[in-house]
């Protein structure tokens, strides 16, 4: 027969074959190569493989302390090569000289290399080609110091032992729960200020 099937393959690996003709007196030169050829279908739905980004939990999070890098490198797969498309908070993501976008047919990455706290956000990524498409949510929180308290900061009681304090708490808590706030005073005619 002129056809013939390899079922000793790994997937996604590349692979180039020739064929040779064999008679009694022996086998023949070998045909041109095929060219590389993937093992992998020709039409597939694009699909992603988040368990190395999230762990067996699968909680879509990743949390980072602000100035860190931050990097969501995620495999996929998908024949023909998905077109990726990333957004955050409903906006594209555009290359700047602090974000990078870096795509091929087997992952997508998002890099910047030092994190802000306005990093924070829900990051969605979209894949498709001719067979489908499929898209994942993942929420990045950049951890970083609280923003100052909310005014006005008033008197509540004051006594000549005391006096009360009142504020609300920072509209930007830095991503994380308030554990807690330092009080300074500055005396009257001084311009320094001490912790109480």
């Amino acid at each position: 027969d002129t056809n013939f099937l390899d079922d000793n393959i790994t997937a996604n690996k590349e692979y180039e074959y020739r064929v040779s003709a064999v008679n009694e007196a022996g086998s023949g030169e070998p045909s041109e190569s095929s060219g590389s050829i993937a093992a992998k279908p020709e039409k597939e739905k694009p699909s992603f493989d988040l368990s190395s980004l999230f762990g067996p939990l699968g909680k879509k999070e990743i949390r980072i302390k602000a100035g860190e890098p931050l990097t969501i490198d995620i495999p996929i797969s998908g024949s023909p090569a998905p077109v990726v498309t990333w957004t955050k908070d409903g906006e594209p993501v555009q290359v700047t000289r602090d974000t990078q976008l870096d795509n091929n047919d087997v992952h997508t990455k998002l890099h910047k290399p030092s994190s802000k706290r306005l990093d924070t956000g829900k990051y969605k990524v979209h894949l498709k080609n001719d067979s489908g498409e499929d898209e994942c949510d993942i929420d990045v929180i950049v951890l970083d110091r609280p923003g100052p308290p909310e005014g006005p900061l008033e008197t509540t009681e004051t006594t000549k032992d005391s006096v009360s304090l009142q504020w609300k708490p920072p509209k930007d808590n830095g991503g994380g729960d308030i554990t807690g706030y330092i009080i300074e005073k500055c005396p009257e005619n001084s311009d320094k200020w001490e912790k109480v």
